[in-house]
């Protein structure tokens, strides 16, 4: 490996380091509770999808009621150079957001990739078909374990808003992310301050929420996220108020 990118890896990791000592120390932790799912409008919710800067696509999602459960479908269309990847998403969920059922469809370039995730008391089975073959891979997981597409904001969406944060709190939980099939601990902490951010000429004032292990930060006023940085990825995805 050249020594460019040692040190690019290397100063990613003292930077997320530097993140959480300084949440450890001016954010109280606090046990992250889930209080109730919010009332979904009967709507479809648009975000403009940004890369560097740069508006290259979209993403929407609706959720409806189905009998006890919970169902979202998602689509995000991206156009990046020169080719264009489409994920359709559907995800069904219980009333405590915890997962039911989870099918993931990707077009890239004419090719296709499925993706489904199977729910077994503390295992989730994901299989991956690919050109007619399919790998499965099994992940242990704890109770409580909430499904997250990481490059979805509704899943965010749901989960901080049907949860206990406060501003100036912290807290810590494990996501699971079908495209990579893992468990991940995370930590949201929520900054003692609103924030003010302009969309289109319009000020919105926002709660901010930060995630370190991910480098996402979201962006919520009356409870919806507006606002979803990945500063990994370089991208945004702002919602179309």
């Amino acid at each position: 490996m050249k020594i460019k990118y040692l040190i690019a890896a290397a100063l990613i990791a003292i930077g997320v380091f530097a993140i959480e000592f300084y949440a450890e120390n001016r954010f109280p932790e606090e046990e992250f509770k889930f209080t109730g799912l919010p009332v979904f409008r009967d709507q479809e919710n648009n975000y403009k999808f940004f890369r560097v800067g740069e508006e290259v696509g979209y993403y929407n999602y609706t959720v409806e009621q189905t009998d006890m459960n919970y169902l979202m479908k998602c689509t995000t269309n991206v156009g990046i150079e020169g080719g264009n990847i489409l994920l359709e998403s559907s995800y069904t969920f219980n009333r405590d957001f915890l997962p039911i059922d989870y099918d993931l469809n990707v077009t890239e370039s004419g090719e296709k990739t499925f993706i489904k995730c199977m729910f077994e008391p503390g295992t989730i089975t994901t299989s991956v078909t690919f050109q007619n073959d399919t790998v499965s891979l099994e992940e242990e997981i704890e109770k409580d374990t909430y499904l997250i597409e990481n490059s979805m904001p509704s899943f965010w969406e749901i989960l901080i808003t049907s949860s206990n944060i406060e501003p100036g709190k912290r807290y810590y939980l494990n996501i699971f992310i079908p495209q990579s099939a893992r468990v991940i601990p995370i930590t949201l902490v929520v900054e003692k301050n609103t924030k003010n951010i302009d969309l289109d000429g319009i000020t919105y004032e926002c709660i901010v929420v930060k995630e370190s292990q991910l480098e996402l930060n979201f962006y919520l006023h009356e409870g919806e996220l507006i606002l979803y940085e990945d500063f990994r990825q370089d991208t945004a995805l702002r919602k179309i108020l």
